[in-house]
């Protein structure tokens, strides 16, 4: 839970709440790669959790449980952003790529090379989708 001395309410959402920029007209016109396939649906489901501080106990304020997609199946569960893990070796690997300026499509050949494709998914995983340092997730085992 967070600090009681800074925070007095946590909302916590689903991933796919907010709608994509595209939908607002946002994306610029130029742009050299093509367009990726939209991936928020705007989804209702919350948890805000609240602080009384007369009492000092955290309480449920709101929760709504209705998604308005499909949720991941436990095959999909590894692929999730919350259930990503790289190891040490691997982050110091794809440091090292970004430092030279070796672009993301790139990294992903050279580790599909070196630890295998898809097929190995057991190995590692990806997503183009990664904030800023990586894409490329190896699971732990």
């Amino acid at each position: 839970m967070p600090n009681t001395q800074e925070h007095s309410c946590t909302d916590v959402s689903c991933v796919l709440e907010k709608v994509s920029e595209k939908l607002n007209g946002l994306i610029k016109e130029d742009c050299s790669r093509r367009s990726r396939a939209l991936t928020r649906c705007d989804c209702p489901a919350q948890l805000v959790v609240r602080l009384d501080r007369s009492c000092g106990i955290w309480y449920v304020h709101n929760f709504v449980d209705e998604h308005n997609h499909r949720l991941a199946t436990p095959d999909e569960a590894p692929f999730l952003w919350s259930h990503r893990k790289k190891k040490d070796f691997l982050r110091t690997e794809i440091m090292s790529m970004e430092a030279v300026g070796i672009r993301k499509h790139v990294m992903m050949d050279v580790l599909k090379c070196r630890y295998g494709g898809y097929d190995a998914k057991s190995n590692w995983t990806y997503s183009m989708s990664g904030t800023g340092m990586s894409s490329v997730h190896f699971n732990q085992s």
